[in-house]
């Protein structure tokens, strides 16, 4: 986990789900890994995955690595906004040539904790390089952005209200200019802070409760169509097992300057204080 993101390496699998995230598939081997979606079906050694496209992985006996940018990374919008609507693009081998070499020491286990995370970071920078920078950001989305970070339960209503906006006018600037809808970037922020609670042992309530979900049938929901599995394969600490030196700052996920995020964070304090 890279605090605004993270990488996953498998032996190969076959999983549906759809979530907010540019998601990055590396082969490791010679089989290519394949992505098939209502837009057809596509593989290669290396593909990216725009974010809430409905996707099922072919996988089976190709060992590869996932890399999934959560919204707040610093280059999802870049690449969020180059492959939205386009579907699942096969990089070229000069496009993955940096993510190919990060993703096969990773998966034979050479790098972990910051070192991955600085040399992922390098290997994106290189991806974005082969696309257009994406235009400045308009005030009023990083205004959003900070709102949403600070408080994932505060409505679009809310927001276009403190901006002079109507609700219509503010959700189609957000969704321009970040490739996904504000609802997705809530729900992202809930993911994120849910997390950090993996192989922790409290119960999924526990969980959906700091997290700023609704409930935990709610929680178990979001979490199956974003990663193909229930949340109880990786909260329980007897599935999955966290290195805290390995683990990124996760107090800086999510700012604490929201004065309507007060009662989400004394859930999330609460959490934390008991482990």
């Amino acid at each position: 986990m890279m605090g605004d993101g993270f990488a996953y390496a498998s032996p190969g699998l076959v999983s549906r789900s759809c979530r907010h995230a540019v998601t990055l598939l590396l082969a490791v081997g010679s089989e290519p890994v394949e992505v098939r979606s209502r837009q057809g079906s596509v593989s290669g050694a290396a593909l990216m995955v725009p974010p809430l496209l409905t996707r099922t992985l072919h996988a089976e006996g190709a060992p590869f690595v996932l890399i999934d940018l959560e919204p707040v990374h610093a280059r999802f919008r870049h690449l969020a906004l180059a492959c939205t609507g386009g579907g699942v693009q096969q990089l070229a081998p000069a496009q993955a040539a940096e993510l190919s070499v990060a993703a096969s020491h990773f998966h034979a286990g050479c790098l972990k904790g910051p070192a991955l995370d600085d040399r992922m970071r390098v290997a994106l920078d290189a991806l974005a390089w082969h696309y257009p920078e994406p235009a400045r950001m308009d005030p009023r989305v990083g205004w959003m952005v900070h709102a949403m970070n600070g408080d994932p339960s505060i409505t679009l209503e809310a927001m276009a209200q403190r901006l002079s906006m109507s609700p219509t006018r503010a959700s189609r600037l957000f969704s321009a200019q970040m490739g996904i809808p504000s609802r997705s970037y809530s729900v992202a922020c809930k993911i994120r802070a849910a997390a950090r609670f993996m192989g922790s042992g409290h119960s999924l309530t526990e969980v959906a409760a700091a997290a700023g979900f609704a409930d935990s049938a709610h929680f178990a929901k979001v979490w199956l169509r974003c990663y193909g599995a229930p949340p109880s394969m990786f909260f329980s600490a007897h599935r999955t097992a966290m290195d805290a030196d390995q683990l990124p700052d996760w107090s800086s996920w999510a700012p604490r300057q929201s004065a309507g995020a007060a009662s989400w964070r004394v859930a999330q304090r609460q959490l934390v204080q008991q482990d």
